[in-house]
C-alpha cells in the first residue's frame, strides 16, 4: 500500500492543493521533499487534500509538516495532518521505553554551548552481513545540567540509493513500519511490503530483484524515525539486522547531520549498555570526560576511536536462542 498523507481542514478552513505543496516545500528537512514525487488530489469528503507518495519518494515527517503548516497560519485547530499507513498508525503499539540521563555542571554546559559543541547519539545493531556502518541517530545542541535522552522500541526498515561512505548522508527513498520477526520484501524501485515472516529476534530486509540498494533500520527518537545503520543490500539477497540496546554518546564541535555515516568518533565518547536496565545515569565534564561509577555497563572511548566494531556487531551463531544475563545493581 502506498504511503498517504491527509491534510484535513477544520472549523471551516479551506486548504488548496497549492497550499499543501507550499507546506511540504517549507518543511525544515534536508534534503527538501521533491514535490514531483507525490500525487495530490482533493479528499473524497471534500474537506482537504490527500497526498500519495510515488515510488522513490522520501517518507515525510508528519511533525515537521505540522510545524511548517503552523508557520503558514494553519494551526492545529485549523488543519490536521496525519498519515494513516505509517508506522505510528499500523497498530505496532508503544515499545519499551528507554532513558539515559546525562548530568553536567552549569560550568560545563556554559563552556559546551559557548564553544558550539553538539551532542551526538548512535545506536548499536547486530547484523548477518559485514560491510555495514553506523550513522548519526540524533544530533542536538539542546542540553542542560540534566539532559534526558528517551526512545522507544519502534522501528522502520528503509531502502536508499545513497552510497555508504564515511561522511556521506544516507537518505531513505522508502521506509515502512516494521517490528521484530517481520520482513520488508523489496521490489523494483526499492519499495516493498512488510510480511510477518522472519527471524523472531531481528528485522529482515529481502531484496527480490537484481538491483542492489543500501538498506537499514530506523528507530523512533523523539518524534521522528532516524536511521541507526547502513548496509549494502545485494540483488536477490537478504540482510538480517537486530537492534540492540547499546548507545554511544559523544560531544563534538564537528557539525554533521542526522543520518551521516560516521566510522570514527570526533570527541570523547561513552558506550552505554541498557540490556539489563532500561534507565542509566552518567556524568560528563568538559575536562574530565565521562563518569558512571565504574560499573560494567559503560565504557569510555577517546576521540578518533573506531565506531564500527562498537556499533555493528556480528550476529551470534546462536541467534534466535534465548539467553539470560544477570547483572548486579
Amino acid at each position: 500500500m502506498p504511503t498517504t498523507y491527509d491534510f484535513v481542514s477544520l472549523k471551516g478552513t479551506v486548504i488548496s492543493i497549492s497550499q499543501v505543496k507550499q507546506i511540504i516545500f517549507a518543511a525544515k528537512v534536508t534534503p527538501k521533499y521533491d514535490i514531483s514525487k507525490y500525487d495530490f488530489e482533493d479528499r473524497a469528503s471534500h474537506d482537504g487534500v490527500v497526498v500519495t507518495a510515488k515510488p522513490g519518494a522520501l517518507v515525510m515527517d508528519v511533525t515537521k509538516l505540522r510545524n511548517a503548516a503552523k508557520e503558514r497560519g494553519f494551526t492545529e485547530d485549523k488543519l490536521e495532518i496525519f498519515s494513516p499507513n505509517t508506522a505510528g498508525a499500523q497498530g505496532l503499539g508503544d515499545g519499551t521505553p528507554y532513558e539515559v540521563t546525562i548530568n553536567m555542571t552549569a560550568e560545563t554546559v556554559t563552556q559546551l554551548l559557548a564553544a558550539n559543541f553538539f551532542l551526538y547519539g548512535f545506536k548499536a545493531v547486530q547484523a548477518s552481513l559485514a560491510g555495514g556502518s553506523p550513522v548519526v541517530w540524533f544530533a542536538t545542541q539542546e542540553f542542560s545540567a540534566t539532559t534526558m535522552i528517551n526512545w522507544e522500541e519502534q522501528y522502520q526498515a528503509y531502502t536508499s540509493n545513497s552510497q555508504i561512505i564515511p561522511g556521506g548522508d544516507i537518505v531513505a527513498s522508502f521506509a515502512a513500519g516494521i517490528t521484530l520477526g517481520e520482513t520488508l520484501n523489496v521490489t523494483a524501485g526499492g519499495v516493498g511490503e512488510v510480511t510477518s515472516t522472519g527471524i523472531s529476534t531481528a528485522i529482515s530486509i529481502l531484496n527480490t530483484v537484481n538491483t542492489p540498494f543500501t538498506c537499514g533500520i530506523s528507530e523512533l527518537q523523539g518524534t521522528s524515525y532516524n536511521a541507526l545503520c547502513a548496509f549494502p543490500l545485494f540483488g536477490n539477497n537478504e540482510d538480517v539486522i537486530a537492534p540492540i540496546e547499546k548507545v554511544f554518546l559523544m560531544f563534538s564541535t564537528q557539525p554533521v547531520n542526522t543520518g551521516t555515516v560516521i566510522e570514527q568518533s570526533y570527541g570523547p565518547g561513552i558506550l552505554i549498555d541498557l540490556t539489563a536496565s532500561n534507565q542509566r545515569t552518567v556524568n560528563y565534564d568538559i575536562n574530565a570526560g565521562w563518569s558512571w561509577g565504574g560499573f560494567s555497563w559503560a565504557q569510555q572511548f577517546p576521540p578518533n576511536s573506531n565506531l564500527v566494531p562498537l556499533l555493528i556487531e556480528p550476529s551470534s551463531p546462536n541467534a534466535g536462542k534465548v539467553s539470560l544475563v544477570f547483572e548486579a545493581a
